[in-house]
């Protein structure tokens, strides 16, 4: 989930996102993926997606 899933938590006002888990070891990625998550610093974090 790591493009699509920081693309979407990059979004203003998206607190929560859910994603699809078979296993543990995927939990463990996702987890590691968010630990430090900063907002992008682009103009696609203001909203201005194309």
């Amino acid at each position: 989930m790591k493009g699509e899933g920081l693309f979407v938590g990059a979004l203003p006002g998206v607190m929560t996102i859910l994603s699809g888990m078979s296993n543990e070891a995927q939990m463990e990625d996702n987890l590691e993926t968010f630990k430090n998550f900063e907002l992008m610093a682009d103009e696609r974090s203001s909203g201005n997606i194309r």
